[in-house]
């Protein structure tokens, strides 16, 4: 191993080097940066040679002290130069502590050159200050020197650090890295501060603070501020903080001081504490206000800690002074976005210990935000009122209990307020994802929000509301909406449903009353308006595409009626209030608004999921279908119901197996031809619709119904008609009249239930038969209008007269229907070339593709079809450059080899739907 013997070179070089640059000084003026780098090498290469830390440290105090004699002669880039050779002298110590009887005034001459000679260009400024930053680092793990510099004959130094650099760091010429590193300068001095040596700080606390105020009130770089910021923070807390200790003037001799000290000294009474904490208070407050909400999050964290940490360090020096920036941070802050600043919230609501002035605060702020939030919410800023809202219920807690239970006019005038907010837009509803609604929040979320009010925020409103107010909320929320418009309405169904959504089935009591009273008015109040969409037979449509408030008060309806059944008990006949509710569901799911039967489906599935007897919706209707038959039974034969019957059965049907209960249906079926025997053709639409709809069921359950064998007694060995034959031969005679209505949906309707009927009579002659000899003439009244949209029901029904009944309808097809139809086909012909996106492109179709089976179903001959089916073919083929000549020559095709081969057409045109 190689050793080096102790010696005193490196001193040696220290001191011969700094005998050079004075020399160098003097001889020529100037002090060369090559001679400074050269001593500067030749101490890094001495320094491997000594491993001895005494002699380090002395060569580098002796270069520290030097600097007394060195840098008043020098000027600005002489000192920019010999900042090596010092910085070479500071590594050398490393810890002023270790060199013998080196105080904060061996290196305050050195440290002074620099702070007062700071050059006006940036990499000179750099340079300096990061100089300045390497002495208050070597300083920190120096605590004898250190604390040296905090004694109040080193005060000057302390201010002239406060303002040389307050005046870098407002400066906006500078560069702003200057102005960082000077930020820094500054805070190592306040935080390296011991807290026993507060009171020197405190001399100078006062300037300190109003200018960083000063400066915080103008906009400038988000990091730069944020470390004034901090800065401000630390200043404060190190001053003011309980465990400081307080200026004394006893331990300070005023005759050592120069005289303009001497005021700064006696200022420091408790009238300037008493001062300060209410200067600070301000200052605290234009910083929250500017900060607090800033769109920096870093920035938002430093405002927010500012009042966190001088609350929790000063809490003697503020008093109740920073209560209100605390309860100010709690209501901005209890609902952020962010959780850290939720968090922050909550902990400031825990450092104020008196819950009087807590509640003062959030009763007095409560009112103002509620009166402010519908004009807030129309400037397209209600979202954060509506969060302070929340922030400051649950800040009151319990007491939101006791105002809704005693009506207060505070929660009334908040439900308003937010009823006035929650503005429905009915044509962001036209834009929808196409996900069906999985919970009831997603289902009252198709409901567009305007005025940028987000529905979550709505939603946890309602749920503090209802976790704190109790069933007592859902009774006004109810009490408020009665008497308003539809429009305001859908606003407080909203409301409504995220209340019910929250509230605990679990602490409300089963059935209790106000939810039973609000199911019996959802009910009743969409019965009324399911019931008047149909009663204007003149309007009916399939698909409504527009929404209006009372769709929009309808569909939100469904979802809180659904909502309410989780509060009614739950027993194995359940109660009249829950049969109603689950009937209303049912009218709804054949509502023409989209909107509307969506929300049925989703409140039925909603209902079947809370109902531990039922797996799905069938399996709900399936259990509870006596009670709705029941009900349907009722309505039917009521004086004042008797629209919801036909409506409730569709409803029902469309969930049921129709022969489960099909002798209750049935006679349900006869109290429905009873009303339309009544009823001089009035009122018809919905009931025509649901007894079209049982056909149809019927149909799909029995697609080749036969009849039943003869008694054995028989005579005549004629087999008997099943009751769904009975049914159907009842409805055929009693609706045979409505081919005449005036309403077109209504012609429509009958002729698809004619269109079942036969099938359904297909196989009983004794029926089937006369059934068509009675409608025959109805049905050839539309086709002698040769209305576009009845025409193609009336031909898919002759089409199933000649297949069911063969030639009986020979001479009818062949004498009264197709010399209509083969008018309109051939004026048609003459009229257009080419029309495909018309009724008329369809019907003229339709007769094409019917051709053939009139041939092969009605009996006719190959002469009896030259003469009229076949004309129309020909007549589409002659037509060279029509739509229909390939399509033509394919049927001719058909009914070539219907004569010539005995090979019978199928049927294998689409059946239509209906209205």
């Amino acid at each position: 191993m190689f050793y080096v013997e102790e010696n005193g070179r490196i001193f040696e070089t220290a001191t011969a080097g700094i005998h050079k640059i004075l020399d160098a000084k003097k001889e020529t003026g100037k002090i060369p940066d090559e001679l400074v780098q050269m001593i500067v090498r030749e101490l890094q290469a001495n320094l491997f040679l000594c491993n001895s830390y005494e002699q380090r440290e002395t060569a580098g105090a002796a270069m520290l002290i030097s600097s007394r004699t060195i840098l008043p002669k020098t000027d600005q880039s002489e000192k920019l130069a010999l900042i090596p050779l010092f910085e070479q002298g500071i590594d050398l110590i490393t810890n002023f502590d270790r060199v013998a009887n080196f105080k904060w005034t061996n290196i305050a001459p050195l440290f002074h050159m620099y702070l007062e000679s700071i050059p006006e260009d940036s990499p000179g400024a750099t340079r300096f200050l990061v100089f300045l930053i390497r002495i208050f680092d070597v300083l920190n793990d120096s605590p004898n020197a250190n604390e040296d510099l905090y004694s109040y004959n080193s005060a000057l130094t302390i201010a002239r650090v406060v303002h040389v650099t307050m005046d870098l760091i407002v400066n906006e010429k500078k560069d702003l890295h200057v102005r960082k590193l000077a930020v820094e300068v500054l805070y190592q001095m306040i935080r390296q501060c011991p807290q026993q040596k507060a009171p020197a700080v405190s001399l100078f606390v006062s300037g300190l603070l109003s200018k960083l105020v000063a400066f915080l009130k103008k906009d400038s770089n988000a990091d730069l501020t944020e470390s004034c910021l901090n800065l401000f923070t630390d200043s404060i807390t190190l001053v003011f903080a309980d465990n400081s200790p307080k200026f004394d003037i006893n331990q300070v001799k005023l005759e050592d001081f120069h005289p303009e000290m001497h005021c700064v000294f006696l200022n420091q009474t408790e009238k300037w504490r008493t001062e300060g904490a209410d200067n600070i208070f301000e200052y605290i407050n234009e910083i929250l206000l500017r900060y607090m909400l800033h769109r920096v999050s870093s920035l938002r964290t430093a405002s927010t800690n500012l009042v966190m940490n001088c609350q929790m360090m000063c809490p003697k020096f503020f008093g109740e002074r920073m209560y209100i920036h605390l309860l100010f941070l709690y209501k901005q802050l209890r609902y952020d976005d962010f959780p850290e600043f939720q968090e922050i919230a909550v902990k400031a609501l825990e450092l104020i210990p008196n819950r009087r002035i807590c509640m003062e605060y959030f009763y007095t702020q409560l009112d103002t935000h509620i009166t402010k939030l519908p004009c807030q919410t129309r400037a397209f800023d209600g979202g954060p009122e509506i969060d302070i809202i929340s922030a400051l219920l649950s800040g009151i807690g319990e007491g939101v209990k006791l105002m809704c239970t005693t009506g207060s006019e505070t929660i009334e005038r908040l439900l308003r307020s937010l009823a006035d907010s929650v503005v429905i837009n009915p044509k962001g509803i036209m834009i929808t994802t196409g996900i069906e609604a999985e919970t009831p929040e997603q289902a009252i979320r198709k409901m567009k929000l305007m005025h940028d009010i987000s529905h979550s925020q709505i939603q946890r409103l309602c749920e503090i509301l209802a976790k704190l107010g109790g069933v007592e909320i859902i009774d006004m929320v109810h009490n408020l909406m009665r008497a308003e418009t539809a429009g305001k309405q859908a606003s407080y169904h909203i409301i409504l449903g995220y209340l019910l959504s929250a509230l605990d089935a679990f602490t409300t009591l089963p059935d209790d009353p106000i939810i039973l009273m609000l199911a019996e008015y959802l009910v009743k109040e969409t019965n009324r308006l399911c019931v008047v969409s149909a009663m204007d037979d003149s309007k009916p449509t399939q698909h409504q595409m527009e929404i209006d408030w009372d769709t929009c008060v309808e569909s939100l309806s469904l979802t809180n009626v659904a909502l309410c059944m989780k509060f009614i008990g739950r027993t194995d006949k359940r109660s009249q209030i829950s049969i109603s509710c689950l009937c209303t569901l049912l009218m709804q799911t054949t509502s023409v608004s989209w909107i509307v039967r969506d929300s049925a489906y989703f409140a039925l599935k909603l209902l079947a999921d809370q109902d531990q007897c039922c797996e799905n919706v069938i399996d709900l209707v399936h259990h509870y279908d006596s009670h709705i038959l029941h009900v349907v039974s009722m309505a039917c034969s009521s004086m004042t119901n008797y629209l919801m019957g036909p409506i409730l059965l569709k409803g029902y049907l469309k969930h049921a197996d129709v022969m489960m209960q099909f002798d209750a249906t049935r006679i349900i079926v006869e109290k429905l031809l009873y009303a339309l025997d009544m009823n001089n053709q009035e009122y018809c639409y919905s009931i025509v619709l649901a007894i079209s709809l049982f056909m149809d069921l019927l149909v799909k359950v029995h697609p080749n119904l036969q009849p039943l064998p003869p008694p054995e007694d028989s005579e005549d060995d004629k087999p008997l008609p099943t009751p769904q034959h009975i049914i159907t031969e009842n409805i055929l005679k009693r609706t045979k009249h409505l081919l005449t209505s005036d309403h077109l949906a209504i012609q429509v309707t009958v002729l698809r239930m004619i269109s079942y009927g036969l099938i359904l009579l297909k196989n009983y002659d004794d029926m089937l038969l006369p059934m068509i000899h009675q409608h025959w003439f109805g049905i050839m009244v539309h086709v002698r209008a040769v209305n576009p949209v009845t025409l193609p029901w009336c031909i898919d029904v002759i089409v199933d007269m000649a297949d069911f009944s063969g030639s009986f309808v020979h001479n009818k097809v062949l004498k009264e229907f197709w010399p209509c139809v083969e008018d309109y086909f051939l004026q048609l012909i003459r009229r257009f070339d080419k029309y495909e996106h018309s009724l008329d492109y369809a019907n003229a179709t339709k007769i094409i593709s019917v051709a053939p089976h009139i041939v092969t179903w009605a009996g006719l001959t190959e002469q009896e079809a030259k003469d009229s089916i076949l004309k129309v073919l020909e007549a589409a083929i002659e037509k060279t450059n029509g739509p229909f000549v390939f399509y033509a020559k394919v049927q001719q095709k058909l009914v070539d080899k219907f004569y010539h081969q005995n090979i019978r057409v199928e049927r294998n045109f689409p059946e239509r739907d209906g209205f």
